[in-house]
């Protein structure tokens, strides 16, 4: 590239052209975009990976605008933490024997590309690609599905998760050493007893209960609860709340058997169930690494919620999914409640929580499951969230019924075979490839049934 800027310096306003046009065409398809200076040489590769990183982007999109020596350009960017979208395409739709010698110029990129992705699979950098014309052919929309990707792997590597006590004694499947999550993906972990809900609840003003009384009569419908217990359950919540944003924590998970040791009044369910509402990612029992996925994957795609597979429905080859007092109320039918329930595992002690029934549509279960020598793996569940118009006895919790395009008992036991934890996320809408491509940029082996 140095040596035709040098050779042939009338071609760069054509190369700055067709960036213009890549440019204009992301951009709507509402992708936002940082451009940097046409790169030639390491010193200007290095400056364009500090811009993209200063900005804090989501994905580095390199387009190849003629040959670049790969050296100059692959270990520089297999060193960035930010996800590589190889865009592979030309200026020409066509080049057939009408074309002259000048045309080659701008069109001969695509050994660059080989010679770049060579070498970031030899440095270990994982990168996703995409090749097609740019104007004809859908490759832009593909790249769009990929910055959708990244934007996962991004919000999942280096993630800032807390963890409230110790996971729960004797539930060993999600659980992977601290020193093993940071050192495969980054993890900050910040740990706490969870006294500190109680030490913070003297800084929850009688007015802050009330404003979220307030909201709380907009989000929910609920009557006959006990007042002292839900005024209990709002402190304990936004004690909980503020524990959260002190941390600036983007997951975390909480053992509320630990959490009731501390004379806590109310185990705050309810401000898990909002947390996840708004996007924070949430597990039960102490699982930081479920709790860490499902932040990644609502960061993409919102309508993510925390779940449980608890019972299977053998006749109608579905199954019931649920957790005892926590999930996204965003995505159940309707206006989702508030109820006062016995929590049975807790000397019957009375919780509130939110509830509703999970509303319908395409949807995927998925899970990390962590695997022999320190390994991880994801495994992803393909089906739909089943519309239920009889009569629902079990509208305790924020719940629904999950049918996999497959038969459940091939379902269940393959699920098990893999490793897959008790733990995992439901996620609406036809998102398979992208779970697959957010697991595969992480190295992980995908599984798919």
């Amino acid at each position: 590239m140095k040596l035709i800027d040098q050779a042939s310096p009338q071609a760069r306003p054509g190369f700055e052209n067709f960036i213009g046009s890549i440019k204009s065409k992301l951009e709507s398809l509402d992708i936002e975009t940082v451009v940097a200076d046409i790169s030639c040489m390491q010193k200007d590769f290095s400056n364009a990976v500090d811009l993209f990183e200063e900005q804090d982007v989501d994905a580095i999109i390199t387009l190849h605008l003629t040959y670049s020596p790969s050296l100059e350009s692959a270990p520089v960017l297999a060193k960035t933490k930010i996800p590589l979208i190889v865009l592979d395409t030309t200026q020409s739709f066509d080049f057939g024997p009408d074309k002259g010698p000048g045309d080659v110029l701008f069109n001969h990129a695509i050994h660059g590309v080989q010679d770049f992705c060579n070498i970031l699979r030899r440095n270990k950098k994982g990168f996703f690609i995409e090749a097609g014309y740019w104007e004809k052919t859908d490759v832009l929309d593909r790249v769009k599905s990929r910055i959708l990707q990244s934007k996962m792997v991004k919000s999942f590597y280096a993630i800032r998760t807390g963890l409230l006590d110790e996971p729960l004694n004797g539930m060993g499947d999600f659980q992977a050493g601290h020193e093993l999550l940071k050192k495969s993906f980054g993890f900050n972990i910040v740990k706490a007893d969870g006294r500190i809900i109680k030490e913070l609840m003297p800084e929850i003003s009688e007015e802050d209960i009330r404003s979220e009384i307030e909201l709380d009569r907009t989000r929910f419908s609920f009557d006959n609860i006990d007042k002292t217990l839900y005024k209990e359950t709002i402190r304990a919540s936004l004690s909980l709340r503020k524990w959260v944003a002190d941390n600036s924590l983007d997951s975390f998970s909480m053992n509320v058997f630990k959490l009731c040791e501390q004379g806590i009044y109310s185990v705050p369910f309810l401000e898990a169930s909002k947390q996840l509402a708004a996007g924070t990612g949430y597990a039960g029992e102490g699982d930081i690494l479920t709790a860490s996925l499902t932040h990644a994957i609502m960061k993409a795609y919102p309508e993510t919620t925390f779940t449980e597979m608890f019972c299977p429905d053998w006749k109608n080859n579905s199954i019931f999914i649920s957790h005892i007092g926590e999930g996204n109320y965003n995505l159940v039918t309707g206006k989702p409640e508030i109820i006062s329930k016995k929590y049975a595992l807790i000397d019957f002690r009375d919780v509130i929580v939110a509830v509703g029934l999970l509303k319908p549509g395409n949807a995927c279960l998925v899970n990390i499951a962590p695997g022999p020598d320190g390994t991880f793996g994801m495994i992803a569940i393909k089906g739909e969230m089943l519309e239920i118009k009889d009569k629902d006895n079990l509208n305790a919790t924020i719940h629904g019924w999950f049918k996999p395009e497959n038969r459940i008992d091939e379902v269940l036991a393959e699920y098990s075979k893999l490793g897959g934890t008790h733990h995992k996320i439901l996620v609406y809408g036809d998102i398979l490839e992208s779970i697959i491509g957010f697991g595969e940029i992480m190295g992980l082996k995908v599984n798919v049934f």
